[in-house]
């Protein structure tokens, strides 16, 4: 058994990688508590999470270039420690620049660690059961906290207690890095391992780059709908009670829809998944578009993140298994955070007043279109040669 296989470096790997997306999934209680406590203005906070992902996405772009020479746990040492320190230091830095600082070197520390997480368990056997077991953990600590530090934390010791909770959290994962491997698999049989950016080795790579577009489609219209679905229930006129339950539930539905995807694995061929998680979608799509009630919101609240849940384990999988040398995996990363940051962007510039039909119309068309996307990548890819699982 290779060391990425071993059970306690792919739970490592999950934990690692939850530790990485900790800050984005909390992000919009970490912004809103700020913005309570320190008075940010709205355009500061468009400036800090800005921030947050420019730090997130430079530092997965270089790992193209250096993921496959590094020592993955002397990185992820160095990467924790960014992390906690630049948590730590947020508490004492009330001074809007001085804080930005802090969150670019969070989110440096957090795409590293997401980064080496991702590559070695698309190093593993059976990707699309270790992804689905990643991004699962990755949205049960996101539910837990936004479950226990308002409650807990933040009612007491206010935005630094919080931090300092962050800090204290992403301190006990880091011992994860005691079980991960210092290395990967993918690669080492070929005598060129340097990545090259030629325009031949990039076009072999088509249908690769074809998957990462289809990620950084899929995740933009997905933080669309997540970033305004408070806002629809609120001017819908449904309570804050109804609406936390909602977005609660949906969390616990995008966790359901990953371990859904780890239990699945690589039993079928990966288009069938992509095709229900893309129908699933739709109908979440509809069923909120047409929501007349608390019900029907929170049920397409729930549909909604089961179906992103369920399609990104398998579409990184895609990806994991076009890429033979193992460089190209750690691209989905910044694809997430790339789509991340251009989704709510577009969504707020089509938007009108409190209609939101143009931002679900517009989650539609990305859902589609990404799915063309794999399905061709995956065509492609079968006249070159067969994969192992499509």
């Amino acid at each position: 058994m290779n060391q990425v296989d071993r059970l306690s470096a792919i739970i490592a790997a999950c934990l690692l990688s939850a530790l990485g997306a900790m800050v984005y999934n909390i992000l919009p209680m970490f912004l809103g508590v700020a913005q309570d406590v320190r008075g940010y203005s709205d355009q500061q906070l468009g400036f800090i999470t800005s921030v947050y992902f420019t730090g997130f996405s430079v530092v997965t772009i270089s790992a193209f270039f250096w993921i496959r020479k590094v020592n993955w746990k002397t990185a992820s040492m160095i990467a924790a420690c960014l992390v906690v320190t630049g948590l730590l230091a947020s508490a004492g830095s009330a001074r809007v620049g001085w804080f930005m600082l802090c969150v670019f070197i969070v989110g440096s520390g957090s795409s590293a660690l997401y980064g080496v997480a991702t590559t070695m368990l698309g190093d593993t056997r059976n990707a699309a059961r270790s992804f689905g077991l990643k991004i699962g953990m990755e949205a049960g600590l996101g539910s837990i906290l936004f479950f226990l530090l308002p409650s807990l934390v933040i009612a007491r010791w206010g935005f630094d207690g919080m931090l300092y909770a962050g800090a204290l959290v992403a301190l006990v994962l880091a011992v994860a890095i005691v079980w991960l491997p210092a290395g990967g698999v993918k690669g080492q049989e070929t005598a060129e391992q340097a990545p090259s950016m030629s325009w031949k080795d990039m076009a072999n790579q088509l249908p690769m780059w074809f998957c990462l577009l289809g990620i950084f489609v899929f995740f933009g219209g997905v933080s669309s709908i997540w970033a305004f679905l408070e806002r629809l229930g609120n001017d819908a006129g449904y309570s804050s009670g109804a609406i936390s339950t909602a977005l609660s539930l949906a969390l616990i539905g995008a966790m359901a829809g990953s371990f859904l995807a780890a239990a699945i694995g690589n039993r079928y061929r990966l288009a069938p998944p992509l095709f229900i998680a893309a129908g699933v979608y739709l109908a979440a799509m509809v069923l909120l578009a047409y929501s007349s009630g608390v019900l029907s919101f929170t049920a397409a609240a729930l549909l909604f993140a089961i179906a992103f849940g369920f399609a990104l384990p398998f579409m990184v999988t895609v990806v994991s298994d076009l890429d033979t040398s193992g460089r190209f995996i750690v691209l989905t990363v910044p694809a997430l955070a790339l789509g991340g940051v251009a989704g709510p962007a577009i969504a707020g510039m089509v938007k009108t007043g409190t209609d939101y039909t143009p931002i679900i119309a517009y989650a539609s068309v990305t859902v589609i279109v990404s799915l063309v996307l794999f399905l061709y990548a995956l065509r492609v890819q079968r006249a070159k040669g067969p994969l192992t699982v499509s």
